[in-house]
């Protein structure tokens, strides 16, 4: 399944690849700000918000799973602390 550290390294480095893409997109090719290549900026405009769309929906759903298994990780970690108490007070009785 893979570690902790290794799933949220992947996530940061799909988030800034994510962000690093849409500033790409969404920068103009020109600095005067002409349209360059075959798409009108209507075209890139409306392309941009769909890789924008896009993204994002890819964003949510790994968020997602990464917070229900934080959730689950920190139930886990919870019992496991309430178990070594009772362990510790019941070895000082």
């Amino acid at each position: 399944m893979g570690s902790l550290r290794g799933k949220v390294f992947a996530g940061l480095v799909t988030y800034f690849a994510g962000f690093a893409t849409a500033i790409y997109a969404l920068a103009p090719a020109d600095p005067k700000g002409r349209t360059t290549g075959k798409w009108r900026q209507s075209d890139k405009a409306a392309h941009a918000r769909q890789v924008s769309h896009e993204a994002a929906a890819v964003a949510d759903v790994q968020l997602r799973r990464f917070l229900s298994f934080a959730e689950g990780k920190a139930v886990e970690a919870g019992r496991w602390i309430k178990a070594e108490l009772a362990k510790a007070d019941k070895g000082t009785e």
